[in-house]
Formats: C-alpha cells, sequence, structure tokens
C-alpha cells in the first residue's frame, strides 16, 4: 500500500482515491444497511457518495476544465432548486442532502470517467466491477442464510443488508449486462443472474434481465433459432401462469395485481404497483400553487412518486428532467450500433418511466457508467489454435 502511495504522484492522488472509493461502493452500502438493522439511525453512504461526487468534480476540473460545464450546470442547478423548494410559492418539502446528488450522480460519474478512463485503465474499471459483484453475490448468500432484510417486510424475497429492495432492480439489471457481455458462457450468466433477481423478488429486475436476453438473442441468432427463442418465451410466460401458486413470492405479487385492478379498475396502474396514483397524489399537493419558478426548477421533494422520469419533473422543474432525459437518450443515440449497450440503455429509460430507483440509484451509477464507455473485455473461448499461437507468441518474445 505504502509502496503504491509512494509512486502515485499528487497529480493522480485524488484519482487513486476515487478509485478506492469505487471498490468500496457496496461495503459502504452493506455497512449502512446493518447500522439501520441494528436500529442504529447513521447512514454512511450519503456523506460518503457526497465525498466521491465533490471530489470527482475537482478531478474534472484539474485535468480540463471544459469538461466542467455539464457537472456544474447540473450542480448548479440542484441547488437552485434548493433554493426554490424553501423559499418559493408551493415548495413546503425541501430536498435532503441525499437527494441533492442521486438525479446528478450518474451523469457527472459518466463525464469523469470518460475523461480518466475512456482509452485506458481497463483492469482498473473490471476491479472495480468485479469485486463490487463478489460482494453484492456474497451479500445475497447472506440473505439465503437468513441474515439481514426481507424484500417486502415478510419471508418473501432476500437482499442481505440492502435497506432498499427497490434499488436493487437496477443493480441485478447492470450487473447482470456486465457479466453477460464479458462473457461467453451467456445462458448460465442468464440463469444464475436471473435465479438472483427471483430469490430477491424484484418484478422489473427479473423481467428486465429475461427482455434483455431475449431480445440479445433473438437479435444475434438465426431466424429458426429467433422462432424457438419465441416459443420459448411463450411457454416461459405459460409455466408462470400455470404454476405461479406454488411460489409463494409470485403468488403475493399477482395477489397484489389483482387487489389493485379490483380496487382501481386500471390495469396500467396495478401493473405499475399504484405508481400512477401517486402521480395524481403530487398533482393535488401542488394544485393552485404554481408558478414559473415552479415549473423550472420544482417544488421540492413533495412526494415519492417511484417514477423516476416524474420525481424528477417534480422535485427538480422542466430543465433538470430535460437535460437528464437527454443524457439517457444521448446515451441510446451514441451507442446506437452497439446492441448490448444499446438494450441496457433502452431499458433503462423505459424503466426509469415506469418505476424508480434507476436515474436515483448512486449505488449503480459507476457499473452502469463503465459499461457504456465500453470498459469491458470479453473473454475468448481456448482453443487449440489460440494455444499454440500464445505459445509462439510468448517463445518468440523470451527470445
Amino acid at each position: 500500500m505504502m509502496k503504491i502511495l509512494k509512486n502515485t504522484s499528487e497529480k493522480y492522488f485524488s484519482q487513486y482515491i476515487i478509485y478506492i472509493c469505487f471498490i468500496l461502493n457496496f461495503i459502504v452500502d452493506l455497512a449502512t444497511g446493518f447500522l439501520l438493522l441494528n436500529k442504529i439511525p447513521v447512514s454512511l453512504s450519503i456523506p460518503f457518495k457526497l465525498f466521491i461526487l465533490l471530489l470527482v468534480i475537482y478531478s474534472i476540473g484539474a485535468k480540463n476544465p471544459n469538461y466542467l460545464i455539464f457537472p456544474l450546470a447540473l450542480f448548479s442547478l440542484s441547488c437552485i432548486s434548493i433554493f426554490a423548494s424553501l423559499y418559493m410559492e408551493g415548495g413546503k418539502n425541501p430536498l435532503t442532502q441525499s437527494n441533492i446528488l442521486k438525479i446528478i450522480y450518474s451523469p457527472i460519474i459518466y463525464v469523469y470517467l470518460l475523461l480518466f478512463y475512456k482509452n485506458d485503465r481497463t483492469i482498473q474499471a473490471e476491479n472495480v466491477i468485479q469485486l463490487n459483484t463478489l460482494v453484492f453475490v456474497l451479500n445475497i448468500v447472506l440473505g439465503i442464510m437468513g441474515i439481514g432484510y426481507s424484500s417486502y417486510g415478510t419471508d418473501a424475497g432476500i437482499k442481505g443488508f440492502f435497506y432498499d429492495a427497490n434499488a436493487l432492480s437496477g443493480t441485478v439489471l447492470v450487473l447482470y449486462v456486465y457479466s453477460y457481455i464479458a462473457s461467453n458462457k451467456k445462458s448460465i450468466v442468464f440463469v444464475v443472474w436471473f435465479f438472483i433477481a427471483f430469490l430477491i423478488g424484484t418484478k422489473s429486475g427479473i423481467l428486465a434481465i429475461f427482455l434483455y436476453y431475449t431480445f440479445s438473442k433473438l437479435y444475434y441468432s438465426k431466424w429458426k433459432t429467433k422462432v424457438f427463442i419465441v416459443i420459448l418465451v411463450f411457454l416461459f410466460c405459460y409455466w408462470i401462469y400455470i404454476f405461479y401458486t406454488k411460489i409463494p413470492l409470485l403468488v403475493m405479487h399477482v395477489d397484489r395485481i389483482i387487489y389493485s385492478m379490483e380496487h382501481n379498475g386500471n390495469i396500467l396502474n396495478a401493473l405499475t404497483g399504484n405508481r400512477i396514483m401517486r402521480i395524481d397524489n403530487v398533482l393535488n399537493k401542488i394544485k393552485n400553487t404554481e408558478t414559473i419558478m415552479n415549473y423550472l426548477f420544482g417544488y421540492g421533494y413533495i412526494d415519492n412518486c417511484e417514477m423516476d422520469f416524474f420525481d424528477t419533473l417534480f422535485a427538480y422543474g422542466i430543465i433538470m428532467c430535460v437535460l437528464i432525459t437527454g443524457f439517457y437518450l444521448y446515451l441510446i443515440w451514441k451507442n446506437r450500433k452497439n446492441v448490448d449497450i444499446l438494450l441496457l440503455d433502452v431499458l433503462f429509460l423505459i424503466i426509469s418511466f415506469i418505476a424508480g430507483h434507476i436515474w436515483w440509484n448512486t449505488s449503480i451509477s459507476f457499473f452502469f457508467c463503465f459499461i457504456n464507455i465500453k470498459k469491458i473485455r470479453v473473454v475468448q473461448k481456448e482453443t487449440k489454435k489460440r494455444k499454440i499461437m500464445d505459445y509462439i507468441c510468448r517463445s518468440t518474445y523470451d527470445r
């Protein structure tokens, strides 16, 4: 450790600290969950991620001030939204310190990674993702052993020491996509992560992983295989419909949907977990309090719709919502020729409109951004010809 620090110049010291913080990401989240589980109301995640955000902004400015324009614009708009929620008419519930950084975290991390990781440091990126993946999986194993939280306040679903079950939807999707792209055993990767999502009990995660795998196979397969995959999808859905009564977690999800449809008469509201009603609740709260400042800079954190697009619109206003939506649309356009990453970006955008904790999920920001700057090395199959060529190359180099 001392040798590394000695060889790390002052110019790159902040990058080294950020790298260590990236590695500790899930560990800090789990430590917060452990404290909350033991009724110690202390959040380590909020100051930890605020520290990362400020250090990232400093590093961007030190490297290339021109790259600071977008991060500072987002940070300034966040501060203006706080002011608007505190002092402008209609703002009654100010954004908390954690909510300040949540929505702007991914875009700023992306700018940082684009500046420092774009052309090299692939191994460091892989270390960050793989070590955090290991921590994530070990935590789920703890959940299987009955340690930590359940996902829905009952015995349904496990999440170990992760205290935010909804945020795990995006987490399992991003970690699955990284593993899927990097591995040549794609079907095995799908089965493993689908099973993990099922253990957690995240509907969005299960559906997103299934859709990603299906569309990826449809795109890369020949037409006969595509027909076969469509049949498999139909059989899978039919299996869920027939046998859901045998699986308590599925029973709970289906019963919630049926209950919501019976009481609200709205299938869209039922499928989104009553989130459509939450939009109506927010609109009722801000009724007759609209001002131009509220339209532009939001109302603060009035209520939680758990639909990221609408939460951003209500809390931060039109300007911030346009910038954040534009950022994710830009990623879709940028990766339009890379189907593996494009599928992830499209799913992210869709989920942000129908569910929460995607744009507002700081735990997965740099995983998502690493994938979008293509910091993934695909594991190649070891063939006899390749082994011979590697031996020849090594022998030539040794001479």
